[in-house]
């Protein structure tokens, strides 16, 4: 709005990001239409966002809206008072009106960090990614060590079918795990730990101190 048209907006309030952290931990889908299912139970419409994608600018060098992207777009306004209502109640009851106000104001800086792109040392970023990455094989190599040891002592665990694809039969197929899937993850914590209801910080953080591991030295990795 600012670059394309000079219109500066006062006191900008991002219902994702606030829905983000008013729910880390839990697993809760971010998007709009999630949104909207999980605050009112109201099925929103998402066919239509695909085609704002590369759109061409018209003769006058401005985009030319169909009615049906209009509607799309003034559905999406609709219900975001509504959210703002349902949003400031979780915000009072866990006094995180200042955590959202910073946010908020992140929020702007972003979009312009979007528009005019950051400056960034390619050769450190390739370096550091270079490093990251050797570490990232050295902690990956020991999870497979742990996920073969866990499959060793539940075996039950080669009898479920982890994705509507995957369902792991040998130790061999263990080599193919993603452990970056909270999907897959979940189905083996809720097997050992049925308490356990998510892979979110928080959750298995109270898991751990119920075995009485002190959480406070463990690292978030």
């Amino acid at each position: 709005m600012l670059m394309n048209y000079d219109i500066v907006l006062e006191n900008v309030y991002d219902t994702q990001q606030i829905h983000i952290i008013l729910f880390k931990g839990f697993d809760k889908p971010s998007g709009l239409a999630a949104v909207c299912k999980q605050y009112f139970n109201l099925d929103l419409e998402k066919g239509e966002q695909t085609s704002f994608i590369n759109m061409q600018l018209g003769e006058d060098n401005k985009y030319v809206f169909t009615d049906s992207q209009l509607i799309y777009a003034g559905m999406d306004t609709m219900v975001l008072p509504s959210i703002w209502e349902k949003q400031q109640i979780g915000l009072s009851r866990f006094r995180m009106h200042r955590l959202a106000e910073i946010e908020n104001h992140y929020t702007v800086c972003l979009a312009k960090m979007e528009y005019y792109g950051v400056l960034i040392d390619v050769d450190r970023l390739n370096e550091n990614t270079r490093l990251n990455k050797e570490k990232y094989d050295v902690v990956e190599a020991e999870l497979y060590q742990l996920l073969k040891q866990v499959f060793h002592e539940y075996p039950e665990l080669y009898s479920i079918q982890f994705t509507k694809t995957q369902q792991y039969t040998n130790e061999e197929d263990l080599n193919k795990f993603s452990f970056k899937s909270p999907t897959q993850l979940i189905k083996i914590l809720q097997h050992i730990a049925p308490q356990v209801t998510s892979v979110g910080k928080e959750e298995l953080e109270k898991y751990l101190q119920s075995l009485h591991i002190d959480t406070a030295n463990l690292t978030e990795e």
